[in-house]
């Protein structure tokens, strides 16, 4: 027997289970009338029970299924009065919300379900199997990502778009699928997971034609997990899984982060800022940490431990990690330990990125959390749990307004300049945070020490020339002072090995951009940092020193970031519009 219930007046009782495991779930439900002893009703419901609710009136009673559904029933005539059969009916894996967040789209393994933002009653159906969704950045296409193609649904006429067909393969899954900033591109995500390196693709199609328009392939990682926004950088979890490993697709660097920081072995729940800066880590396993690393070094921000049962003292697992859209804040949910107890229950957590201080914990629900999503003016955020429920949670109390603003004096101005340099990248961060939190003293200051990117063009291509020079010396000379500039040459050398040049030249070129570090120079560091000050405040002045920056060297990293600062910047703007 699995389940017993009295009715309030202790005249009838309920029963539903069987005398073994295979019967565990059974389909019926039993209606007893305690005086003789005998059945009264018969209830079934066709497919397994795993809860009942009894009304306080004793006639109806309430049964939850395995299939995610709720069936009511008339206790005394043994009648099916209403049954829920439109919500999801298994695990929710993905949630996003438009641009103006009146919509919500899930996925499982199953339709994906497009619900009111307003009522929350479900509005309509994208039919097929998917398991990722994303909504373009003006909202009008939805990507709906399934194992072997990913469809582009029109949320304005209701009908699917478009298709983009994904080469078949022997346990082919598509992780995830993201649009450009503009729209005009989407970025698919997909992966082989073999041993002891996956095979995955990175592809770039264009929307409008639904032609695929470049494609990388790399053996590594065997788990890739996210896509940064700008579809040029993979992140996943290794064989070992302590590690994460971040792979550029364009110049095939790849690097691995983690080591003993991350004492995970079931898999980890990760999710990129949507600047593409800051990974979230949260380890699927006894372990409660959330961990945030800069994905520009490689290095651990800090960690923010509260999953922790307060009554038992046991760790639950982070299985899912979100960012809000302007990267102040993070959510995380957790699901079942191994070491399971019955007074622990499941926890969304949300956090200030800026400090890694709690601002609101949500909970009471025994079930995993399996996707979160915050709405594009972080007012709201939805949970997806694995028994197929979704729980919105108000945030508007959350938003960046009700960040306190603070005051920094000269001292600790130059204090937080000198930090962003540093090695250290949790002291670098809680000076982003700082330099954020006093716009009126650190734009004033920033715009007196960032200044834009000026390369000599004409020395640079002198050098390039230099690479196919007959003198051997004047070869190496020029290979050193190219390789001492960095990534602030990318561009040069990237146009030149596109043109015609001689195959010595040629080969030379390749050579040094694979040679290059990964990791830039301390300058370059700090000027990131500062720029990502620059977009989290995102005032006026803020902006005009982001544009100041942008005339400089073409390619070069600084002026890059600061363009793709502004763009982010234009488009959150037009969400409130």
């Amino acid at each position: 027997m699995v389940g017993l219930a009295f009715t309030p007046d202790g005249k009838g009782l309920i029963s539903w289970g069987g005398r073994s495991l295979p019967d565990a779930w059974v389909n019926k439900a039993s209606v007893w009338d305690t005086a003789t002893g005998k059945i009264a009703q018969i209830l079934n419901a066709n497919t397994g029970l795993v809860y009942i609710a009894i009304a306080p009136d004793g006639k109806t009673v309430a049964l939850g299924t395995l299939e995610n559904t709720i069936q009511i029933w008339d206790m005394v005539t043994g009648r099916k009065l209403f049954a829920d059969e439109e919500g999801p009916k298994s695990a929710i894996t993905s949630l996003d919300y438009p641009l103006d967040g009146k919509t919500l789209a899930s996925a499982g393994d199953g339709p994906v379900f497009l619900w009111d933002a307003s009522s929350w009653k479900r509005s309509g159906v994208v039919p097929g199997n998917a398991h990722t969704v994303s909504f373009s950045p003006d909202g009008k296409q939805l990507a709906v990502v399934g194992d072997s193609m990913v469809r582009s649904w029109d949320m304005v006429a209701g009908q699917e778009a478009g298709v983009l067909t994904l080469p078949q393969a022997p346990r082919w899954r598509s992780i995830s699928a993201c649009y450009s900033s503009d729209g005009r591109k989407l970025f698919t995500l997909e992966g082989i997971p073999k041993r002891p390196a996956g095979e995955t693709f990175v592809r770039h199609w264009d929307v409008a034609t639904a032609k695929e328009e470049r494609v990388w392939v790399f053996p590594c990682p065997p788990y890739p997990r996210a896509l940064t926004p700008d579809g040029k950088t993979v992140v996943g979890t290794t064989i070992d899984p302590r590690l994460i490993s971040i792979y550029h697709v364009e110049s095939r660097r790849h690097r691995l982060m983690g080591g003993e920081l991350l004492p995970g072995d079931r898999g980890i729940a990760l999710s990129v800022s949507p600047d593409g800066r800051v990974l979230a880590s949260g380890e699927s396993n006894d372990d409660s940490a959330v961990r945030l690393w800069e994905v520009m070094t490689g290095k651990e921000m800090f960690v923010m431990n509260g999953h922790l049962g307060a009554l038992t003292g046991i760790e639950s697992p982070t299985t899912a990690v979100a960012w809000s859209v302007d990267g102040r804040l993070l959510a995380s949910g957790d699901g079942r330990a191994y070491r399971t107890h019955p007074m622990v229950t499941q926890t969304i957590r949300v956090w200030d990125t800026a400090t890694g201080k709690e601002w609101a914990c949500f909970g009471g629900f025994k079930t995993d959390v399996t996707a979160l999503a915050f709405s594009k003016d972080c007012k709201q955020l939805s949970a997806g749990l694995r028994d197929g429920t979704i729980l919105i949670f108000d945030t508007s109390k959350l938003t960046s307004d009700s960040i306190p603003a603070s005051s920094l004096d000269k001292k600790e101005l130059e204090s937080c300049w000198a930090d962003l340099l540093g090695d250290d990248a949790d002291k670098a961060h809680r000076a982003i945070g700082s330099l954020v939190a006093a716009p009126k003293q650190s734009v004033p200051f920033l715009l007196g020490r960032l200044k834009p990117i000026v390369v000599a063009d004409r020395r640079i291509q002198q050098w390039i020339a230099d690479l196919d020079s007959a003198t051997f010396a004047t070869r190496q000379a020029a290979v050193k002072q190219l390789e001492k500039l960095g990534d602030r040459a990318l561009g040069p050398l990237k146009k030149a090995l596109n043109g015609n040049v001689g195959l010595e030249a040629r080969r030379r070129l390749e050579q040094i951009l694979n040679n290059m570090s990964d990791m830039p120079g301390p300058e370059t560091v700090r000027t990131v940092r500062a720029i990502m000050v620059l977009e989290r405040i995102g005032t006026p002045e803020a902006r005009a020193v982001l544009e100041s920056l942008t005339r400089g060297a073409h390619g070069a990293r600084e002026t890059e970031e600061a363009k793709a600062s502004l763009e982010r910047l234009a488009w959150r703007e037009s969400r409130v519009r």
